[in-house]
């Protein structure tokens, strides 16, 4: 079945000037185009309502001014109201300045065309205007088609961006110009790193079928990330219930982003303490450094990743939450980077030889990080706790002793007093060899 012809419409009140011009364009555009022609705009709306696809179908229209009813200014108006692509000629003797310029500021004119009109004249200008309609056309088609295409790419993108941050891209200036990361691509910074995972997660996990588990995690980290973002940080790496977010903005930004973490972890467990499970208890581990990050794996496999020293201390001291019993622990190196450490209250824990390291490290807890009463008990006894820790480093094990009992006489539930105390007590008696250091080492991670 052929195609139906687009069709160019004639409107004019006088019998003989349309038979003119429907002769006249049958004869030079009949072989592509049906040509119509009616004698007023009720006839010709009342045309175009019948076509299947005005948009496709109606390419020109020619009309007179002069007419019963609507004139033809305002039969254009409507029509190009209608049918914004549609071009239009004036073809008329008696049309005003005003009328012209009412069609061609509200309808868009193409030409205005006085009669009686020169053959080849009309014949260019309908050439001309039908070329520059499909040439619009096919320009519009165009343009959805690179919309679409556009749409597809940014949806890509989008996905992309799921898996390799979009930070991560800027720190190593690629911006969102994926296409353009080599393997092999680096750069150096100084960063906050804070490791965090969630406690018991194989026994939880034990409990859980493999959907139902990935569900679980997937809203955990729904409900943490907000935290991270707000304060400029980025997740780089996702293990399990294990996540590594690394902070521009230093360690300040990781500190607040965690206590908002911890508030964030209580919104998430209201509704399974009020369904009778057991809340959701994560650890938190801060360090800083200078670290690299880049591009590593072979060409067939590109991972972009962040490796360093700092890095691995942080995984090792969000191990050792668990351990002393802690939400947060810090290094005291990161604590001692920010530019006001007196924001936060940080209590020494302990000074740890952790797996894999010969060189010790002091760790830190953040008491606002600690749910009440403790927090405030702690905070009334954090004078000779910490002249305690002081004194024990120095070998004063007697006067440090009598400190940390007189915080176990106000807060017997101080767990790192304790400890300290029966460390102490042990040594008491002991020569302590010139090197000691009073650092605990861990054998495990």
């Amino acid at each position: 079945m052929k195609a139906a012809k687009p069709t160019i419409l004639c409107v004019d009140d006088e019998e003989i000037v349309r038979a003119s011009l429907r002769e006249q364009l049958r004869r030079d555009f009949g072989d592509k185009y049906r040509i119509e022609a009616v004698e007023d705009a009720e006839a010709a709306l009342e045309l175009i309502s019948e076509l299947g696809d005005p948009e496709r179908e109606l390419p020109l229209v020619i009309a007179d001014q002069i007419m019963p009813g609507l004139k033809g200014d305002q039969l254009l108006i409507e029509l190009h109201s209608r049918l914004p692509r549609t071009l239009s000629i004036l073809l008329t003797g008696q049309a005003s300045v005003d009328a012209i310029g009412n069609a061609v500021n509200k309808a868009s004119l193409y030409r205005y065309i006085a009669k009686p009109w020169g053959r080849d004249d009309l014949n260019l200008t309908v050439r001309e205007a039908l070329r520059r309609y499909f040439q619009d056309m096919l320009l519009d088609l165009q343009n959805a088609e690179l919309r679409e295409l556009n749409s597809s790419l940014e949806r890509k993108a989008e996905a992309f961006f799921r898996f390799v941050p979009r930070d991560f891209l800027r720190l190593l200036g690629a911006q969102d110009r994926y296409e353009t990361v080599r393997l092999g691509a680096s750069v150096d910074l100084e960063l906050a790193v804070l490791f965090s995972d969630i406690r018991g997660f194989t026994t939880l996990a034990e409990s859980m079928d493999p959907a139902s588990c990935v569900d679980f995690i997937n809203r955990y980290l729904s409900a943490i990330e907000p935290a991270i973002s707000a304060h400029g940080g980025f997740i780089e790496h996702i293990a399990g219930d294990g996540i590594l977010v690394l902070f521009e903005g230093g360690v300040e930004a990781a500190l607040r982003a965690a206590l908002q973490m911890r508030e964030q972890l209580a919104a998430f467990n209201e509704p399974r303490v009020a369904e009778g499970l057991a809340p959701i208890e994560a650890g938190v581990g801060i360090n800083s450094g200078r670290l690299t990050l880049g591009t590593m794996g072979s060409s067939n496999r590109l991972k972009c990743g962040v490796v360093g020293d700092p890095v691995n201390l942080a995984a090792r001291v969000e191990g050792l939450t668990a351990l002393y019993g802690c939400s947060l622990l810090i290094t005291e190196t990161a604590m001692a980077s920010l530019p006001d450490p007196h924001r936060f209250t940080a209590r020494h824990v302990d000074l740890v030889v952790v797996k894999g390291r010969t060189a010790p490290v002091a760790v830190m807890e953040i008491l606002e990080a600690e749910a009440e009463p403790w927090r405030g008990v702690r905070l009334a006894t954090l004078a000779d706790y910490q002249a305690g820790c002081e004194a024990f480093y120095a070998r004063r094990l007697d006067e440090a002793a009598g400190l940390f009992r007189k915080v176990l006489d106000q807060d017997p539930q101080d767990s790192h007093a304790a400890r300290f105390l029966s460390r102490c007590e042990e040594l008491d008696h002991t020569a302590l060899p010139p090197d000691w250091t009073g650092a605990t080492v861990l054998a495990h991670k």
